[in-house]
């Protein structure tokens, strides 16, 4: 059987010659079709393919009444319909699949600690200092209510708050408004975001002690916080107690504060070595500071945060 020829023409030359040359004709494949539920592979790697989503129609998009809804104008679609669409698990918004029900509010009163500082910060033996977890936290078994307890601490007189939870926090605790809630209640707010677990650098840590000390020295009553209020908080508070009385001991400081706030307080090994060991990062901080270099709180960060 004599193979089948195409004409070629080149019409760069309009005098040239019509050329052909036999080309080979295959058969067409017939397409595979792969659904939602199909597995396969490309070049060996494995993969599925989703479905893709058909825009609704206009008799879809109907209201209760009838009325076609204006899409146009519509909402950001909620976490639930993006799963939905996007075939995303929950672990993708780091909260748990039974947080996405709303629940009845905790109401009972607001938990924290208030510490006894003796007279290292003005002379004065009052407590002005409290601890304690992230205010109107929506997570797992928690359900509180934001604005209850703020009004809980404005109660208790309390005027600045020193945050220690960061933005992605917030967000997984369903308190993304907490900022602004504080200063519509007229708190000053002081925020300081370190990870959960983990402990400040060394400059940091000593602009959030520097800036506690001096805010407290002026008789205004603070309230440090991250989620449950035993590590971060309660790292910067034994840090306070030490960088205000040198003669405060790491171990003795970690018992004081684990007897306020349970046997729980300081959360992790590399928070518990760092109690231990900011007498001696301190002392390497200030000389550091006096002599006008940075070696030596380079030293104490990679040190700290190397664990």
């Amino acid at each position: 059987m004599e193979n089948p020829t195409t004409t070629v023409t080149d019409v760069s030359n309009a005098d040239d010659a019509t050329v052909t040359a036999p080309v080979a004709v295959k058969e067409p494949e017939q397409a595979k079709i792969v659904t939602s539920s199909d597995q396969d592979q490309v070049d060996g790697v494995e993969f599925k393919i989703k479905q893709e989503t058909v825009p609704p129609t206009t008799e879809q998009c109907a209201d209760a009444t009838g009325q076609p809804e204006n899409i146009g104008n519509k909402t950001e679609p909620t976490e639930a319909v993006i799963r939905e669409t996007h075939g995303l698990d929950s672990s993708f918004f780091e909260s748990d699949e039974e947080d996405y029900i709303e629940r009845e509010f905790d109401t009972t009163p607001f938990k924290f600690d208030w510490l006894d500082l003796g007279e290292t910060i003005s002379g004065e033996e009052t407590e002005r200092l409290a601890i304690g977890p992230l205010p109107g936290c929506r997570f797992k078994d928690t359900w509180r209510n934001i604005d209850e307890d703020l009004k809980f601490l404005k109660s208790n007189d309390i005027e600045d708050v020193f945050c220690l939870c960061t933005k992605g926090e917030l967000r997984k605790f369903r308190t993304t408004n907490l900022v602004e809630k504080l200063e519509e209640n007229d708190f000053t707010v002081h925020s300081y975001p370190c990870q959960d677990g983990n402990v400040p650098k060394m400059p940091t840590l000593m602009k959030i002690l520097d800036d506690l000390k001096d805010t407290l020295s002026k008789g205004r009553k603070c309230f440090v916080q991250c989620f449950g209020g035993l590590g971060r908080s309660v790292l910067v508070a034994a840090c306070l107690l030490m960088y205000c009385d040198k003669s405060n001991e790491p171990e003795k400081t970690i018992e004081k504060l684990r007897k306020l706030r349970g046997h729980s307080a300081v959360q992790t090994i590399k928070q518990y070595n760092f109690i231990h060991e900011f007498p001696g990062l301190l002392k390497e901080h200030q000389e550091s500071v006096s002599n006008g270099s940075g070696d030596a709180t380079s030293r104490c960060d990679s040190r700290t945060l190397s664990r």
